[in-house]
């Protein structure tokens, strides 16, 4: 009797929670499979190995020791760690369309609490002090500069145009993007953004892209919101950027070392809005989206068609 061909699927506590409607969707998009659904903790070498297909982010290790494995499905956007796991055979997916709405609302919440000075608010409450802020901004009217312009980059488009904002963006092929005014050059989007809201992967390409010497090129008084990885930003450039006062705020999502250590600088500014990479967060919604993009790849992966969001290995996302 021929073993069934097996879907392993690790699934995280909170953010990538499988339910039994999630699970008969995939049973439904591979008929003929055997399904395993384990937390992602209790997933074994063992497991890996039975699998044809993986659904979820396990030891790179474990993969790369299991020629079975033909296909797996990041459940991020970003494909850290993976890159160099048998490239010449094994298809690696990952989940972009998944986290563009919940990021975009970060961003945009960010932008506001800023310019409306939300944050100085809440700690005043905390404090129980009556005091108004007077440096208060508009944002209708400002140009929000975009430093990657996919699906997170879009969705930020499209609210900022809402409220009444230009939107620039940067890309490396200068192409129209839904929603966007005008893709730029680099340096005419750091020159012109009120608001840099960067969404952009780790690569060695952009690595400390936003220098000293980029953060100079900003427009004086703008505000960086970053939500991609935190290697793109020089930390230390930016508070100093932030300490002169060339720019105005700062509304951070990830870090280059993640928890932000205790002596950062960062913290202790009141300009600086931290949060711990969970801009993506939303429980409610983003284990559907995953399961729709892996259920339409299931449906590609058996006709033998492309899959959607391939890994470019060599550009690195």
């Amino acid at each position: 009797m021929l073993q069934a061909r097996r879907i392993l699927i690790g699934s995280f506590f909170r953010d990538f929670a499988i339910t039994e409607r999630h699970l008969e969707a995939i049973a439904a998009a591979a008929p003929g499979f055997e399904i395993v659904c384990k937390p992602e903790k209790e997933v074994t070498p063992a497991d890996v190995a039975a699998a044809e297909i993986v659904f979820g982010r396990p030891n790179p290790q474990w993969v790369a020791a299991a020629p079975g494995v033909k296909w797996v499905q990041l459940p991020s956007a970003g494909a850290d760690g993976w890159l160099g796991v048998r490239p010449d055979d094994l298809l690696l997916t990952k989940a972009s369309g998944t986290f563009g709405v919940p990021i975009a609302e970060w961003a945009m919440g960010a932008i506001l609490m800023l310019t409306r000075n939300l944050h100085i608010y809440r700690d005043q409450q905390r404090d129980r002090k009556w005091r108004v802020q007077w440096s208060a901004r508009e944002i209708m009217g400002s140009t929000v500069g975009l430093l990657g312009l996919g699906d997170i980059g879009r969705e930020v488009a499209q609210r900022a145009r809402a409220f009444g904002c230009r939107v620039v963006g940067f890309r490396r092929r200068l192409e129209p993007v839904p929603f966007v005014d005008a893709v730029l050059p680099l340096e005419q989007v750091l020159a012109e953004a009120d608001f840099l809201v960067m969404a952009l992967p780790a690569t060695p390409e952009t690595y400390h892209l936003m220098d000293a010497r980029r953060l100079a090129q900003m427009k004086p008084g703008a505000y960086l919101i970053n939500a991609g990885r935190g290697s793109t930003v020089d930390e230390a450039a930016l508070v100093d950027a932030l300490r002169t006062g060339r720019l105005a705020g700062a509304a951070l999502d990830v870090f280059e070392e993640e928890p932000l250590p205790a002596e950062s600088p960062l913290w202790g500014m009141e300009e600086v809005i931290i949060t711990p990479h969970a801009s993506f967060v939303s429980p409610a919604r983003n284990t559907d989206r995953r399961t729709e993009i892996f259920c339409e790849n299931l449906k590609r992966y058996l006709a033998g068609q492309p899959l959607l969001n391939l890994v470019d290995r060599q550009a690195g996302y």
